[in-house]
């Protein structure tokens, strides 16, 4: 005879969050299936502002519990936000995308330098204005922050300039439309100044 030894309920960081406080993000809210995430989360956020803890202990949200759902929206993949959901948020901020100083700075804080750092934006941007020039404004969305942080860590681990855009960069338009990749990469590249060495 095995006697049952239930294992000990370990709560979650959400858990420990929402009832004894701190900052929950649910990061590309727009990415879940809308049902489930409503049925989820529904009445965690607001009145009663409940949860089931390990499945059947009814625990209420602390008040210095802070939640904070972010999307990226237009991208694919993701799903329109749950009305139901949404109106449970009662603020929707929006974020432009960071001017080119802004987003110099963040690049830099992958390790290159002002001069690298600056080459991989020119770069990013004449890509930018080459798709919505071309009437390809929608993969602009492939075409990111995160590419340009690949293509220095590409620099960096010795991959000739040209090549490291085209795989950071360039390549995520070739996912979509192969063709229109290749016209990107004649375009960008012709009267581009060398990229500095990576220091």
């Amino acid at each position: 005879f095995t006697a049952f030894v239930p294992t000990p309920f370990k709560p979650t960081d959400f858990l420990k969050a929402y009832t004894e406080g701190g900052i929950i993000v649910l990061e590309e809210l727009n990415l879940y299936d809308p049902a489930v995430t409503m049925g989820a989360l529904g009445q965690a956020i607001e009145f009663p502002f409940t949860l089931q803890r390990d499945g059947y202990e009814t625990v209420h949200r602390h008040p210095m519990c802070i939640i904070i759902s972010t999307m990226n929206v237009g991208t694919y993949g993701s799903k329109q936000l749950s009305q139901a959901l949404s109106s449970r948020h009662k603020q929707t901020f929006v974020l432009d995308d960071p001017k080119k100083d802004d987003f110099i700075k963040i690049l830099r804080t992958s390790g290159g330098s002002k001069e690298v750092c600056t080459w991989v934006y020119t770069v990013y941007s004449r890509i930018i204005n080459y798709l919505v020039n071309n009437n390809a404004e929608e993969l602009c969305m492939n075409v990111t922050l995160r590419g340009c942080q690949g293509a220095l860590e590409n620099l960096e681990e010795g991959m000739d300039p040209e090549r490291a855009i085209e795989c950071s960069l360039i390549g995520k338009i070739a996912e979509c439309d192969l063709e229109l990749a290749r016209n990107v990469s004649d375009s960008v590249f012709l009267s581009l100044a060398p990229c500095p060495p990576f220091q």
